[in-house]
């Protein structure tokens, strides 16, 4: 996956919310010393799958979906949590949607 403000910012916001620093982070990937400050600096462009499940899962944060027609933004997929444990969400992002759909 292409590393993109986004990404950077969940991983910055883990970080925080667990009270790590970037070098938790690169010791918990196995990686060299310097690998988080070159992931930040932009130096790093992509992480594999695996590598960005990884930090995820260790920062508690989530990068979105993948599906055939690309990446889904997590507020999508919480939408999407959203929707299926209450009907009354669902309504009223189907009515938002269709509002939406009639622009």
């Amino acid at each position: 996956m292409k590393v993109k403000p986004p990404i950077l910012a969940s991983i910055r916001s883990g970080l925080e919310s667990k009270g790590l620093k970037k070098i938790d982070l690169t010791r918990h990937l196995g990686r060299p010393t310097n690998w988080t400050t070159k992931l930040f600096n932009g130096t790093i462009k992509n992480l594999d799958d695996e590598e960005a499940d990884k930090i995820a899962a260790f920062l508690g944060v989530s990068f979105g979906k993948i599906t055939l027609q690309g990446r889904v933004p997590e507020v999508a997929v919480r939408l999407g949590e959203m929707m299926n444990e209450d009907s009354e969400v669902t309504a009223l992002l189907t009515a938002l949607a269709e509002v939406l759909e009639r622009r």
